[in-house]
């Protein structure tokens, strides 16, 4: 890595922007959320540097990030607690995430995401063949 390399991360994290993403998700017992992505607060797309949401209400998730202007891509992630201890993560279904943060934002940024991640662990009661097959078919005419 050059010095340059160095000093350009510091620039980029010193105009970070304060940024709250949040979405909804259904989960199971033991699991939880989490989100990974380009950006280095998002673990830059290291499963294992994923960044844990918040649950904030029934089935609602947030974390609080300071993301560098421009746009960025990110997934969720669903983490399971096996039996044994391990933690099984798996990213969503589908092409990543992206938005976009600007530098005039009011901090800080509000960023929810109104279609639920679909994994293949998704719970019954909102993973049933027909409703993955809805919100799928949703996601597609909001594209």
């Amino acid at each position: 890595r050059t010095a340059g390399g160095g000093a350009a991360a510091a620039a980029a994290a010193a105009n970070a922007v304060q940024v709250t993403l949040g979405v909804k998700c259904a989960v199971g017992p033991g699991q939880s959320i989490a989100v990974t992505g380009a950006p280095a607060a998002l673990g830059s797309w290291d499963l294992q540097s994923a960044v844990l949401l918040d649950r904030v209400g029934a089935d609602r998730w947030q974390c609080l990030l300071h993301i560098p202007p421009g746009p960025f891509e990110y997934r969720y992630a669903m983490m399971t607690q096996l039996a044994g201890g391990d933690m099984e993560l798996e990213t969503e279904f589908g092409p990543p995430r992206s938005r976009m943060v600007v530098s005039d934002a009011t901090p800080p940024l509000l960023l929810i995401d109104t279609n639920a991640p679909l994994f293949s662990t998704t719970p019954p009661s909102t993973g049933s063949a027909a409703a993955v097959e809805q919100q799928q078919q949703q996601q597609q005419q909001e594209q």
